[in-house]
């Protein structure tokens, strides 16, 4: 197969299927699951429903990272701002409308295309969709290892010149470091595993998406660190973190957008524009 025809994969409408992505309010960082029900040149439409495991309340003027590559024209753009909410009783999902505004990099060779809602990929540096998982997933188990180091960073500088006394700080260490070091851990040993069963033969259709959802998530909250030892100091360790964890959103992006793919004709969902 040429490379041309490796670019012209087969489009499935991202609308017609029940797949929640993650998304970040850009203000604190705070993650949330969504589900896309139209993309337009002027705008998208996005719906969190009650059912998804990780919701969110968001209101207008909200600026929004989708860590999803929307293609309009030559750009690719991923953050919006919430221009309209409404609660949709029958459903009972908040609905919003955004308009895309900012753009973002596309860490991967696989969009939405604004102007017919379409997932395509471009295979031009992979043998398939599946070798392309195995990529996005080595990813995601490195940032997960990268976050692992920081907080390793993070403990020993709060060790020497954190504002804590001993005591407090050994209670701090035990009670969050601890333990938010052990979560990170184990979800970077899982998806260690998942790496190996994909080079193993496992395809995107062979994915549980919840499963990985929750191992993709955050396990350091903002608030936690702030309040124990005190927004100035913990800013750039925290910063750092959160780009990793944003890239981590993106590769689980990707990863759904694999997965529709491989769906091909998708049925229309209860949930689709209306």
């Amino acid at each position: 197969m040429g490379a041309e025809d490796k670019r012209q994969e087969p489009r499935v409408d991202v609308c017609s299927v029940v797949l929640p992505f993650l998304g970040t309010r850009v203000e604190d960082h705070q993650p949330f699951q969504y589900l896309l029900q139209d993309v337009s040149p002027g705008g998208i439409r996005i719906a969190l429903p009650r059912w998804v495991a990780s919701r969110e309340c968001l209101k207008i003027g909200d600026v929004i990272d989708f860590h999803v590559p929307f293609r309009m024209g030559a750009h690719i753009l991923s953050i919006g701002t919430v221009s309209w909410q409404r609660w949709d009783a029958e459903y009972e999902a908040q609905i919003l409308g955004a308009s895309l505004t900012r753009r973002a990099p596309a860490f991967y060779p696989v969009h939405l295309e604004v102007e017919t809602r379409d997932v395509t990929l471009n295979l031009t540096d992979f043998r398939s969709a599946d070798d392309m998982l195995g990529k996005v997933v080595k990813d995601a188990a490195f940032l997960k290892r990268g976050l692992l180091i920081y907080l390793g960073h993070l403990e020993a500088f709060f060790s020497r010149v954190g504002g804590l006394s001993a005591e407090e700080y050994g209670e701090f260490q035990e009670q969050i470091l601890e333990d938010v070091r052990a979560k990170v851990r184990r979800n970077a040993v899982w998806l260690d595993g998942l790496l190996e069963r994909v080079r193993g033969g496992l395809g995107v259709g062979g994915l549980d998406l919840e499963e990985l959802r929750a191992v993709m998530e955050p396990e350091i909250y903002l608030d936690i660190f702030r309040f124990a030892l005190g927004s100035q100091t913990t800013r750039l360790y925290m910063a750092a973190m959160k780009e990793l964890e944003k890239k981590t959103y993106s590769a689980y992006n990707a990863i759904v957008m694999l997965y529709i793919s491989a769906l091909g004709g998708a049925s229309s969902c209860a949930m689709s524009a209306h």
